[in-house]
């Protein structure tokens, strides 16, 4: 109930204000799915998560690394949206397990897999997790560019401008059911991610 509630306001907060245009709405898989995309900006994670969960109707789930649930306003806010920690030092695979209790639930889970966002506006080298996870849930990845937000709130700015420039640009999903029975390698995974990350790229080309 508080996920819907939270969603519903920041759906009508941030829509007005930041967002200009929205394409490709219909590429998301009705079933669960990975929703991966660059990140430059504070406002990628609600600009994007609240927009696509409000119009499907479907709950987004990001992945966070756990340094975010420990300041105790921080931890509220993921708690609230049930995001998934991370704890990228201990190398601990529980997040893959939890990621695909989601999605077997028709749930959506967002991973921005450049690990942070973008100091210069570039995309930046994806990390090999988010196609592990695909390939662990049998997942279709659903590719997706925004821009506009990094000149709304770069990484270096205290408060965001208010101006509706931000484009989503979601791209059509990538089905990796060919690699679900090979081995899985470093090689392998690197490649799959490289090639995701060429996508991401591609949409977000104005």
């Amino acid at each position: 109930m508080l996920y819907n509630i939270s969603r519903f306001i920041a759906y009508y907060f941030f829509v007005p204000f930041f967002i200009k245009e929205i394409k490709g709405m219909e590429n998301v898989p009705k079933n669960g799915c990975i929703i991966v995309s660059n990140h430059v900006s504070y406002l990628d994670p609600p600009i994007l998560g609240f927009t696509i969960s409000k119009k499907l109707n479907k709950k987004m789930h990001y992945l966070a690394k756990i340094e975010l649930f420990r300041p105790f306003f921080s931890r509220a806010v993921h708690k609230l949206l049930e995001a998934i920690p991370i704890d990228r030092e201990k190398r601990d695979k529980s997040w893959i397990k939890t990621a695909k209790k989601y999605i077997k639930r028709g749930h959506m889970v967002g991973v921005f897999p450049e690990g942070g966002r973008s100091k210069d506006n570039k995309l930046g080298r994806g990390k090999t997790g988010v196609i592990r996870l695909a390939l662990a849930a049998k997942a279709p990845v659903v590719p997706v560019g925004i821009t506009g937000t990094y000149d709304l709130w770069p990484i270096n700015k205290k408060f965001p401008r208010i101006k509706k420039i931000a484009r989503i640009n979601i791209g059509k999903p990538i089905y990796y059911g060919s690699y679900y029975k090979k081995r899985i390698t470093k090689s392998l995974l690197r490649r799959l991610t490289d090639n995701l990350m060429s996508k991401i790229g591609k949409l977000t080309v104005k």
